[in-house]
């Protein structure tokens, strides 16, 4: 049964900014509403689901919340929702062996960074790079504050992956805030003048950031920057859905490991089940090709699409160093191992999702029982009502009373 979280008010005691984001904030429908690809045919994976159901609901995230107690319930929850949870209620979030947030928790928590990254009272604009935002009291911050006060997440990991994407969120926000709202015809007074409204920006902020754009430094970059992007012919169609939680919603329905070179043609596929254009499709017949003569999906991947960039690695996703997925693939024994190892991390997931719904049915069982007791019964507990297990079996004190002997 599912239990639909009712939000309440909250308290802001943060000096970070909970409320007053940006447009993403308003509009949650371009990134809750994701494309789901159905590959009925011509499709590179014979005999599995393809078709799966990733969202219960596109009005709303079906997500964990536990309490302070550390009771689990399901909860039905859009962007603004998160913003008044009650301070005893955060989301857990699901991660992948990889490190990557996952399932609808994943993306809710990713449509939550892209609101928190859109305020730029958080982030000022006014620091050239990411790496110069200083630690605190912005990124420490925002994490303790805001990150953490809704999401059940880590110091470790977890916390690296989410401040990564920040940054590019972030980057690419102030690169979105500028093109909007510069006008080439204006002065650089004129412009300053025309602060935009609704991003959390100071007059002294948009002054520095429109002084850094213009420079012949920057405007390089911006160049090298669009020529490189004009390269990228192969777009995907997953749309804001990351390909770690696509891969983990069919390897769920399939309870089995998706490979990476299984991974291109889903993420690069239409509806129709048509390829996005030739070249896609002429990458995965290739892919394909390559992988009959190479030792791993790997090589073939390096063989055909080059060596990977940090941060991110093909057919994997944000957040991934190439190294961890080498690492899976080679300290094994090889690919055979490898395939072990992801087949068992796959099992692994399959319980976890299974344990978490035991735990909620758990919780409402107990909930329902106390309500009966209080409600029904007067809140007296008969003397033989059962309160103990023995191996797993309930078992009621009466059942197991040892009988008296009469000497």
């Amino acid at each position: 049964m599912t239990k639909r979280k009712t939000v309440s008010s909250r308290e802001n005691t943060s000096t970070h900014e909970f409320n007053d984001s940006s447009p993403v904030d308003q509009n949650e429908s371009s990134e809750s509403i994701e494309p789901e690809p159905t590959l009925s045919t011509g499709s590179e994976v014979p005999n599995v689901q393809l078709d799966v159901q990733g969202r219960k609901s596109n009005k709303y995230w079906t997500v964990d919340l536990e309490d302070a107690s550390g009771v689990i319930k399901e909860g039905h929850l859009r962007l603004k929702d998160v913003w008044v949870l009650s301070r005893e209620t955060r989301i857990i979030v699901h991660w992948n062996e990889h490190g990557q947030p996952i399932g609808e928790s994943g993306g809710l928590l990713g449509l939550f960074l892209g609101a928190v990254a859109g305020n730029f009272k958080n982030f000022p604009i006014s620091y050239e790079k990411w790496p110069l935002v200083p630690i605190e009291p912005y990124k420490n911050g925002v994490y303790r504050d805001i990150i953490q006060r809704f999401f059940k997440v880590d110091d470790g990991q977890q916390k690296k992956y989410i401040l990564q994407n920040l940054g590019r969120k972030w980057k690419d926000d102030r690169c979105k805030l500028f093109n909007d709202n510069y006008k080439w015809n204006l002065t650089r007074e004129q412009n300053i003048a025309a602060l935009p409204k609704g991003f959390g920006v100071s007059l002294e902020q948009w002054a520095t950031f429109i002084d850094y754009r213009l420079r012949s430094k920057t405007q390089d970059m911006c160049e090298k920057n669009a020529s490189n992007r004009e390269k990228q012919t192969i777009p995907h169609t997953l749309g804001s859905k990351t390909i770690a939680r696509k891969k983990h919603e069919l390897e769920t329905a399939n309870k089995r490991v998706f490979t990476r070179a299984e991974m291109y043609p889903i993420s690069h596929k239409k509806k129709d089940g048509s390829f996005v254009n030739d070249e896609a499709r002429e990458k995965s017949e290739q892919l394909t090709l390559l992988q009959a003569n190479e030792s791993s999906t790997d090589d073939a991947y390096v063989k055909l699409f080059g060596k990977e960039h940090p941060g991110r690695v093909r057919g994997v996703g944000f957040g991934v160093c190439p190294s961890q997925v080498m690492k899976s693939s080679n300290s094994f024994g090889g690919v055979s191992s490898s395939c072990n190892h992801d087949f068992d991390m796959a099992k692994v997931r399959c319980m976890e999702v299974e344990l978490q719904e035991n735990k909620a049915t758990i919780s409402l069982l107990q909930a329902q029982v106390t309500y009966f007791i209080n409600h029904c019964m007067g809140g007296k507990v008969p003397h033989d009502f059962p309160t103990a297990t023995n191996n797993g079996v309930a078992y009621s004190p009466i059942e197991t009373r040892p009988s008296s002997t009469i000497p």
